[in-house]
């Protein structure tokens, strides 16, 4: 969940603002799973 009032967050996957199928970018992700890691 995003944090009430949070000013920032921070990228897990993929290059921020940007699409596409190089590896470091993500094309119509359906889902993202974060655990107690991070």
């Amino acid at each position: 969940m995003w944090p009430a009032r949070a000013m920032s967050g921070t990228t897990v996957a993929g290059i921020n603002g940007s699409y596409g199928s190089s590896l470091m970018q993500l094309t119509n992700p359906s889902a993202v799973i974060v655990d107690n890691n991070g």
